[in-house]
């Protein structure tokens, strides 16, 4: 059999590429392999200066030291089969022509092609010398452009533990970039490489190791960054790179944010810029710096206070505003609702009659939020006088633990409007408790019954998924007979949730592909919804304030280029939200820090400074990003995707559902542009590098789990379609659908005879 490297031999010479030069074997120590150690012959530093480009000293490289074909499968195939002796071949040259800096550089190369596969990837990694050898060579001027390339294909292929060593190197990084300023393509990679290796660390919502902050050396990067983005050469390449560090920075470097000078009032202007992508970036990462102050709303109201506040007088131009809307407002209601919980409360004392009195709180959970709270039965005690909790003999003595009672009564009559009004008093007996486990499950079997019912849905939104809160709450807006509250419970949630997953998804998604749509569909959807609930909402609605501030939010995103550094194109909203916070304080609320009102009112503060110092720069690299291929839609191409965008995706189906595994694959490699083994997936463009090896183009297995690409993945023995890294890809992907995936095409295919195999591959895996 022929060895490896053979036939990719014979091929190339055939092509005329390159000469083959003579070549020997040496070793470096007595206990290696002949076969093990092939080695350049020294004349070989000589013919290598003839060769003209890193791609042609890569592919020369390649057929003196015998190795197999990586633009083919077989080819990677064959280097997992032989890895211990192509690694040899490889460290011995890197060692033995150490002073070369065409070799050595070329070395860096195979490498950086070896890397598009992870498994492979993985196992050169074990060496912890290789990158170390690997930085070091920033130093020589002659590979400086090689080994960045390889580093950013290596970062682009990597998995948490790979990158995670790259980032500690980021201190070289910045000493090129503070070294070498006018090294344009040195710049644009050193970028590319920290983006992909910061995203590693900060990325995740847990607090980043301390040590490994400190050797990031923030405060000098952000600098760095913004002295890149100032420049008017920066390529899109770079602005990409540059923009997605300050985003995925801002979670967990606030401090470093504000010891650097201009760095948060980039942001800030960015969410004024014209091009949407930059819009977008600004946005997202002013409400990341503020993650860490965010302090959620209450929205549970003390009874008495709540008839306190009846007593006070609303000023003038409050109740005009509430009146403007044609009703007494929500506070109003929700007084009158709790006046008419305690009357039913005092008559369930004389007549004991719970089908009564939960047909009386299944119409008041329908009318107000704040229409069933936990009060009790008191009397002051005769001596001292203090009010006492009092048992008035039905069993317990806090007024919301009727409500089980309520349900289970209104059940033993058996008429199906009235199962329904039982599932909803039950609902909000397990909703005021916090038990949203218990009520999700009440709900979705209440939906099997009927499924018109809208406050089911509403239930749904509550303390579940974003995803699956966004599609509860779309279609609960479309039952008949809703309530105002019902109705603007959900149109609040489904904004809410589409905000959330709109912003996640343009984090993580490149400008142009069907992440970007489906983010941008989102994020119209909210802001519509937000619109909606501003426009229609009574001004003193409990979540009106947090609507409010997520309307301007979602108003920078969409027309930010339209809004001045003064603010007036939105001030119908702004003094909307006075009148709310106006209303929250009259009536005792609390104002809580949430995350939208504290990136509006860092808007509000820096917007105008921000202007001053970065509007110029914003224009250019606005322009740059609107004038290049590789920029992302306008927002007229992502209004006219949002609808259909939207509608295909809230009929998506579920986890579970089939769809073939090479279409799982191939729908993570569209939607996030590539994903990470055990890492964070996201996109990015691709860096411009003419004459330097870039990743390997060969048609790789891909995991069907995480979508890591690689040669040798092992099958699914059941379906046989499949392909995984590791056993833990395939547990994990069992878990999350293949299971059914599997079973059903098992049972269409060999059919009842071969349940009990079936039985046993279930068994096994």
């Amino acid at each position: 059999m022929p060895g490896p490297g053979k036939k990719q031999k014979a091929k190339t010479e055939s092509k005329g590429n390159v000469n083959r030069p003579a070549a020997t074997t040496e070793t470096n120590d007595d206990t290696s392999k002949p076969s093990d150690t092939l080695m350049v012959h020294r004349t070989f530093a000589d013919d290598i200066d003839n060769v003209k480009g890193w791609n042609a000293i890569v592919d020369l490289l390649c057929v003196v030291l015998d190795l197999p074909d990586m633009s083919t499968r077989n080819g990677y195939k064959k280097i997992h089969k032989d890895f211990p002796a192509i690694y040899g071949r490889l460290n011995n040259t890197y060692n033995a022509f150490s002073s070369n800096d065409r070799v050595v550089g070329g070395v860096v190369g195979i490498y950086a092609k070896m890397s598009a596969d992870t498994i492979l990837r993985d196992r050169l990694f074990e060496d912890n010398s290789l990158l170390p050898k690997i930085i070091a060579l920033l130093d020589r001027p002659a590979c400086c452009h090689v080994v960045l390339q390889a580093l950013s294909t290596i970062t682009v292929h990597s998995g948490q533990k790979v990158r995670l060593e790259i980032a500690k190197k980021t201190p070289a990084l910045l000493k090129l970039l503070e070294e070498q300023p006018d090294d344009a393509k040195a710049s644009e990679l050193s970028i590319c490489i920290i983006a992909h290796t910061v995203s590693c660390v900060l990325g995740d919502e847990v607090q980043p190791d301390a040590k490994l902050l400190k050797m990031l050396d923030m405060s000098r990067l952000l600098r760095n960054v913004l002295a890149q983005l100032r420049k008017p050469s920066a390529s899109i390449d770079l602005v990409d790179h540059a923009l997605r560090i300050l985003v995925i920075s801002a979670r967990h470097c606030e401090v470093q944010f504000a010891e650097c000078a201009g760095a948060s009032d980039f942001l800030v202007a960015c969410s004024r810029g014209s091009s949407l992508s930059v819009r977008c970036a600004g946005v997202i990462g002013v409400m990341r710096l503020k993650i860490a102050h965010i302090r959620v709303d209450r929205t549970v109201v003390d009874p008495q206070r709540l008839m306190a506040t009846a007593q006070k007088r609303v000023p003038d131009h409050l109740v005009d505003a509430i009146m403007d809307r044609g009703s007494f407002g929500d506070m109003i209601d929700a007084m009158l609702a709790s006046r008419d919980y305690q009357d039913a409360m005092s008559e369930v004392v004389r007549d004991h009659d719970f089908v009564r009195l939960g047909r009386s709180i299944g119409e008041l959970v329908l009318r107000t939020e704040l229409s069933v709270t936990d009060g009790m039965w008191q009397s002051p005690h005769p001596r001292t006088g203090r009010m006492e909790i009092m048992d008035v003999g039905l069993g317990f003595t806090h007024w919301l633990d009727a409500l089980p009672r309520c349900a289970a009564a209104l059940r033993t009559t058996g008429v199906p409007g009235e199962i329904d009004i039982a599932d909803i008093v039950e609902l909000k007996f397990l909703v005021v408790r916090g038990r949203f486990p218990e009520a999700h499950v009440l709900a979705r079997r209440a939906l099997a019954r009927n499924s018109r019912v809208g406050f089911f849905y509403y239930v749904l939104t509550l303390g579940v998924d974003k995803a699956e809160g966004l599609r509860y709450a779309k279609k609960g807006l479309k039952c008949p007979n809703l309530t105002d509250y019902v109705r603007y419970a959900l149109l609040f949630r489904a904004a809410e949730h589409a905000l959330n997953l709109g912003l996640a998804a343009l984090l993580e998604a490149s400008t142009g592909n069907s992440g970007w749509d489906e983010g941008m569909a989102f994020i119209l959807s909210a802001w519509e919804d937000t619109k909606a609930f501003m426009e229609n909402a009574s001004p003193d609605a409990i979540a009106m304030k947090t609507d409010i501030c997520m309307y301007i939010i979602l108003t920078f995103v969409i027309k930010g280029s339209e809004i001045g550094p003064d603010l007036k194109e939105l001030q119908v909203a702004i003094e909307k939200l006075k009148i709310a916070y106006e209303l929250n304080a009259h009536f005792g609320r609390q104002i809580s820090k949430t995350q939208t009102r504290l990136a509006w009112e860092m808007l509000l503060a820096r917007t105008s400074h921000a202007a001053k110092q970065w509007d110029a720069d914003i224009s250019r690299i606005c322009a740059r990003m609107q004038s290049s291929d590789a920029n992302g839609p306008s927002l007229g191409d992502a209004q006219e995707k949002a609808e259909d965008y939207l509608a295909a995706w809230l009929d998506e189906p579920s986890v579970g559902d089939d769809e073939d595994e090479g279409d799982v694959a191939a729908r993570k490699e569209q939607v996030f542009g590539h994903t990470h083994r055990h890492g964070r997936a996201h996109a990015h463009h691709r860096a411009r590098a003419p004459e330097v090896p870039s990743k390997s183009s060969t048609a790789l297995y891909r995991c069907a789990w995480c979508n890591a690409p690689s040669a040798i993945l092992k099958k699914c023995s059941g379906c046989e379609k499949a392909r995984y890294c590791d056993a833990a890809c395939q547990k994990e992907h069992w878990r999350g659908g293949h299971k059914k995936v599997y079973l059903d095409g098992l049972n269409s295919e060999i059919g009842f005879l071969a349940v009990w195999e079936k039985r046993r591959f279930m068994k096994n895996v």
